[in-house]
C-alpha cells in the first residue's frame, strides 16, 4: 500500500483491522511530501487550478533564476551572464551567454516561452549565445509569437548579420529593438526600467524589474560602483549585483566590482536581499576568499549559483 506522510496512520488502521479478521497485513510504503519553493505541499488540485506548474513554481509571483554566475566565460563550475524573470505567464531574459540554452533547459524554462530578451552591453560573453537561442531552439520548436531583442546598437548590429546569412528563415518574427528607458510587459503587469551604469564601455545597463504588486527586481549588468544602481536599487527585494573580485585583487578592475564594494551598494540602497554574480574565473575551483568576503552583519548578501531560482 502506497501513502503519504499523512495518510500512513491510516495505513497502519486498515492493516489492524485486516490482522483482526485473520488477513496478513499489506506492505506500507510511505512516499515523501513534495513542497513547492515556498515550502507548501504540491497537490494535482493546486496544478489544476493553475496555481502552480508541475514542478511546483509559483505562477502568480515574480521570480528570478540565475542561469549563469561567471565573469567573461563558462567554465565547468559556473555559466555566464543570464537571468530570466517571470512573472503571470511572461517570461524575460537578461543577457545571453554561451551555456544560456542549455541552463535553461536544465531549469526547466521552456526557450519558446520568453517573450523579450534584454541585453546589457555589447561585450560578447553577455550575447554570444543568441544566435544558438533563436536558431536552434526556437526554430526547431516552431515557435510562432514574436521575440523581441532589446540591446545597444552595437549588439544589433553584431547579430543581425548572422540572421541575414542563416539558410532557414525565421518561422517567427524577430524584433530587434535600442534600449528604451522603460519597456511595459504584458499590459502593464510588468515594467522594465534601462539605466546607464559605469562599465568599460559607455553604453551599458543595468535593468529595474517590477511587477503590478510593487515587487522589483534590480539586475546590474556590469559595472564598477555608480550611484545609478544605488538610485534604481532602492528598498530593491532582490540586487543581482556583479562583484567580480575579492577585494585583494591590487590589478585594472576593467570596470567591475569587488565583492566588498558591492556588498556597501547593497547597504547604501538598502536593499531586502543581494545577490552576488558575474565571478571571475579565478575563484571558481577555490570559493573560500569570496565567500570570506562575502559576508556582512548590515545586509543579507549570498554568493549566486547557476540554477537558483529566487521567488518574492
Amino acid at each position: 500500500m502506497v501513502v503519504s506522510e499523512e495518510t500512513q496512520n491510516n495505513a497502519y488502521d486498515i492493516n489492524q483491522k485486516m490482522m483482526d479478521s485473520g488477513y496478513k497485513p499489506l506492505r506500507v510504503v510511505t512516499v515523501p511530501i513534495v513542497k513547492d519553493e515556498c515550502d507548501c505541499k504540491i497537490s494535482s488540485t493546486r496544478i489544476m487550478n493553475n496555481e502552480i506548474d508541475k514542478y511546483g513554481r509559483l505562477k502568480y509571483r515574480m521570480s528570478a533564476t540565475l542561469l549563469g554566475t561567471s565573469g567573461g566565460m563558462s567554465s565547468p563550475h559556473r555559466a555566464s551572464a543570464g537571468l530570466v524573470v517571470e512573472y503571470k505567464g511572461k517570461t524575460i531574459l537578461f543577457d545571453c551567454g554561451d551555456m544560456t540554452s542549455v541552463q535553461m533547459m536544465k531549469s526547466n524554462i521552456k526557450v519558446t516561452s520568453l517573450d523579450h530578451i534584454f541585453i546589457s552591453h555589447a561585450h560578447i560573453d553577455h550575447y554570444i549565445g543568441l544566435p544558438m537561442l533563436i536558431m536552434h531552439h526556437m526554430m526547431l520548436s516552431q515557435r510562432e509569437k514574436p521575440l523581441v531583442i532589446h540591446a545597444p546598437m552595437a549588439v544589433i548590429d553584431a547579430i543581425k548579420p548572422i540572421f541575414k546569412n542563416y539558410p532557414i528563415k525565421s518561422p517567427f518574427p524577430v524584433v530587434f529593438e535600442p534600449i528604451h528607458d522603460i519597456q511595459l510587459i504584458g499590459n502593464g503587469i510588468m515594467k522594465v526600467k534601462s539605466f546607464r551604469v559605469a562599465h568599460s564601455i559607455t553604453d551599458c545597463y543595468g535593468f529595474s524589474i517590477s511587477d503590478d504588486m510593487g515587487h522589483k527586481i534590480v539586475y546590474s549588468g556590469d559595472t564598477s560602483p555608480c550611484d545609478n544602481v544605488i538610485n534604481e536599487s532602492s528598498e530593491a527585494d532582490i540586487l543581482f549585483h556583479e562583484g567580480t573580485f575579492t577585494s585583494d585583487y591590487d590589478k585594472n578592475l576593467f570596470g567591475h566590482t569587488t565583492v566588498k564594494d558591492a556588498i556597501n551598494i547593497g547597504i547604501s540602497a538598502q536593499v531586502y536581499k543581494l545577490v552576488l554574480m558575474h565571478i571571475s574565473l579565478r575563484y571558481h575551483s577555490d570559493m573560500k576568499s569570496y565567500y570570506d568576503e562575502a559576508r556582512s552583519i548590515m545586509i543579507n548578501v549570498e554568493v549566486g549559483e547557476d540554477l537558483k531560482r529566487y521567488v518574492i
